[in-house]
Order: C-alpha cells, then structure tokens, then sequence
C-alpha cells in the first residue's frame, strides 16, 4: 500500500511538471499566450492576400525557432496584437521554412520587424525590443497602439507645467529662526 501511495505522489509530481502546472506554471504561460491567437502565422502563399493586400497596417515579425530574442518577443507581439486591433495586423514569418520570403525582404537578422503599409513596407527594424520600444517605433510610424487593451477613447492628459531651465532658477537663501525665537 505504502508502494502505491509513493508512487501514486510521484505520478502528480511529474505530471505536474509536464503540464507545467507547478509554481504557476499554467498562469505564466497563460499569460505570456496572450494575444497569440490574433498573430497570422505567415508563408509564401499567405503572404499576399494577408500582408500586401492589406488596406491596413501589417507589422510582420520574421523569426527563427533558435532564436531567443525572437522567443522574448513573442509576449510582446501577443500584446501588440491585442492592443492594436482595428488598428495594425500582425504575422510571424518562420525563416527556416520560408527563405524565399526572408531573401525577398533581405532578412539577415533576427528578430527582423517589418512595417507594410498598402503593401510597401514603410519601415523596418531588427533585434529584441520592450513593449514600450515597440510602440513608441510604431507611433514614429503613424500607428499608435494603446498601451492597454481598452478600446476606449484615449484620456485626456494634463498640461506639462514648463520648468525654468538649470540655470535660470534663482537661488534664495532661507530665512532661518534666529535660536533667541
């Protein structure tokens, strides 16, 4: 009996493990497939009708399965993806099985963003970037993803009150207590 408890616990310890259940496993990657769902995986026979076709904005990510800035992006496309929708399209391009689409769009690195707008590519860049990065390069583009999910209209921000520069601010000596009060 005592064997088939022992062994019963081990079963749900590597079962766990394998299913990536165990020290929030699950919610990790749960969280990191957000978004996922909305990327179009992309090949020479997509690559038309859903890239240069497009009417609007298609930011194409060309990968490799090896990479791992291309993995580290992933999250951050997912969440490109979900926040700019009705905004920018997004497609992966796998390299190693479409070298004909990376020669084309002469793709020697990796991670490899493409912009295309009306089916030009408008801008590009290369290496792993942060959300913020990413976005702030899509705004230099003309497409501006929210930095949430709320499709709501943007909130109004408060105006910047301007700061004398360094070297105009005029220093006062301040007028101390005297110790006889």
């Amino acid at each position: 009996m005592r064997e088939m408890i022992i062994a019963f616990i081990i079963a749900l310890v590597v079962g766990s493990v394998m299913n990536e259940m165990n020290l929030g496993g699950a919610a990790n990657h749960q969280t990191q497939g957000a978004g996922q769902e909305l990327i179009s995986e992309l090949d020479s026979g997509t690559f038309q009708g859903l890239v240069l076709d497009s009417k609007e904005p298609v930011l194409v990510d060309f990968y490799t399965t090896w990479c791992g800035p291309c993995k580290e992006m992933e999250p951050i496309m997912g969440t490109l993806a979900l926040n700019g929708q009705e905004k920018l399209k997004i497609g992966r391009v796998d390299c190693d099985k479409n070298k004909v689409l990376a020669e084309k769009y002469e793709v020697t690195a990796y991670p490899t963003f493409i912009l295309f707008q009306d089916g030009q590519v408008k801008d590009r860049t290369t290496g792993g970037r942060g959300l913020d990065d990413m976005r702030a390069w899509l705004k230099m583009n003309q497409v501006e993803v929210p930095a949430s999910g709320s499709q709501s209209a943007p909130t109004k921000q408060e105006p910047v009150q301007s700061q004398p520069a360094a070297d105009s601010i005029e220093v006062k000596e301040l007028n101390k207590p005297s110790p006889e009060g």
